[in-house]
């Protein structure tokens, strides 16, 4: 669900990379939705209508997303395409083979594989206490770990305006980031169903 950190951190990152979202491509996992003056709608044709050339990956394929597994690698076309990708509560869903650090480690791989040399990466993600049953949960500093092993510059790092259960994370990707192996990433605070 988009909510009010999402909303901002949109509008900063355009700031950011220094241009408008007509010249921006967007990665969003999964199929978000929106709440707004016409009630609950997919975020797909907001984002379209900002300018953002908006790409999505859900394994449910609604929406007019793509039904891709994010627990396994991404195709080789969608590599290197795109200025931001958007986590807004997504990943902590993917845990399909039974070894949920191997899942995690995939899907976090695979956001990094999507963006330019440069990009944005957007984090909306339950901590400790925002676990709900199904999915998991990060250790309050996964994200800023996360950050520091793979060298994105950390912008902002906070807990959610919108629900304390969650922390929020704007990183940067350089052309210096490299992801870190699966060992590196086990280190890293995920904290299994």
């Amino acid at each position: 669900m988009i909510t009010n950190d999402p909303a901002r951190l949109i509008t900063q990152t355009c700031v950011l990379l220094g241009k408008p979202a007509g010249k921006l491509k967007l990665m969003e996992l999964g199929n978000q939705w929106t709440r707004g003056y016409a009630g609950e709608q997919p975020f797909k044709p907001i984002a379209q209508w900002l300018g953002f050339d908006h790409t999505s990956i859900d394994l449910n394929g609604k929406d007019g997303a793509m039904a891709l597994n994010l627990g396994e690698p991404i195709g080789d076309y969608l590599l290197g395409q795109f200025d931001i990708v958007t986590n807004y509560g997504t990943t902590e869903h993917v845990h399909n083979s039974g070894a949920i650090v191997f899942d995690q480690w995939q899907v976090f791989k695979n956001i990094h594989d999507l963006l330019k040399p440069t990009g944005v990466i957007i984090h909306v993600i339950p901590n400790s206490i925002g676990a709900h049953w199904g999915s998991c949960a990060y250790a309050e500093d996964f994200l800023s770990y996360l950050a520091s092993s793979c060298n994105y510059e950390l912008v902002e790092f906070y807990k959610s305006t919108t629900d304390e259960n969650h922390n929020v994370a704007l990183m940067l990707k350089n052309t210096y980031s490299n992801f870190i192996n699966i060992l590196e990433f086990s280190k890293l605070g995920i904290i299994k169903p």
